[in-house]
């Protein structure tokens, strides 16, 4: 990944959650406690949504890139929706289900 020089690198991270996506702007949860921040949606990567875990780095006290955690993401509980189908498209093709 390049990094854009006309930025400023990011010193810290933080990790959070999208909580919300209302038109132009995103509600992120940020840091142990939660913090609520708005930010552009456009400063969001493509395919983040309201429940996506997000690393957020920090220049100081400004954010200057929004990524979408892919560790968090893997380690996250899959809502039960999603089980759901995966079991219903696993006895369409006769797959065995897993116990």
């Amino acid at each position: 990944m390049t990094h854009d020089l006309r930025r400023p690198w990011p010193d810290h991270h933080l990790r959070g959650v999208v909580a919300s996506i209302d038109g132009r702007m995103a509600t992120l949860l940020l840091g142990s406690s939660q913090e609520p921040w708005e930010f552009p949606v456009a400063m969001l990567p493509p395919g983040c949504r309201a429940g996506s875990c997000i690393r957020v780095g920090m220049s100081g006290e400004r954010p200057v890139e929004v990524h979408i955690d892919l560790e968090e993401e893997r380690l996250r509980p899959r809502p039960v929706e999603t089980r759901l189908e995966r079991l219903a498209r696993l006895e369409r093709l006769g797959a065995s289900v897993p116990e």
